[in-house]
């Protein structure tokens, strides 16, 4: 084992010690130094050292679910995409840096989920213009327009019960 590790008996205390909001961030990175060049070791403590790193991480992990929410939108199973992106930057995370292990694993992790949702958006827009060259302009062109309903009330679709049927304003309804 890593000696930074071998004083932890056991992989709770090991977690107990990476979430403690007391001691050091020095030993907290060296911590996580050792469980990432596990998993870029070799597969023996690979599967191990994900485990303890997806848990040490895991308020890191939900702290970015909560900031990039809005996404969720184009990702319908946003969580795991976080801890996807995570776990890639994890197996590839440069072992020469040794501070500021986490924030550099959470910070590059919301990056590569920004950048999935971006390609994927541009992705879309591509698909949308070339299935718009490709229609038949003509046949698009001959079609009568669907009626347009504005917010919703038009003939009370979405409207309070009510609403639809109500006067125009400035007229009195009669009793």
């Amino acid at each position: 084992g890593h000696p930074t590790l071998q004083r932890y008996p056991t992989p709770e205390s090991i977690i107990g010690m990476l979430h403690a909001k007391h001691g050091s961030y020095a030993e907290k990175d060296r911590a996580l130094h050792a469980l990432l060049a596990a998993i870029q070791r070799g597969p023996e403590l690979r599967s191990c050292a994900i485990a303890l790193v997806s848990l040490a991480m895991w308020p890191a992990l939900e702290h970015s679910y909560y900031k990039l929410i809005r996404l969720s939108y184009h990702l319908p199973d946003l969580f795991a995409e976080i801890h996807w992106a995570f776990l890639a930057k994890a197996t590839k995370f440069n072992l020469a840096k040794t501070s500021r292990i986490a924030l550099a694993l959470q910070r590059d992790g919301e990056r590569a989920v920004r950048q999935t949702v971006d390609r994927e958006c541009r992705y879309q827009a591509h698909a949308r213009a070339y299935a718009y060259l490709n229609a038949d302009l003509d046949a698009i062109g001959t079609q009568r327009a669907a009626p347009v309903l504005h917010r919703g009330l038009d003939r009370g679709i979405g409207a309070p019960a009510g609403v639809a049927d109500a006067p125009p304003p400035g007229t009195r309804a009669r009793a």
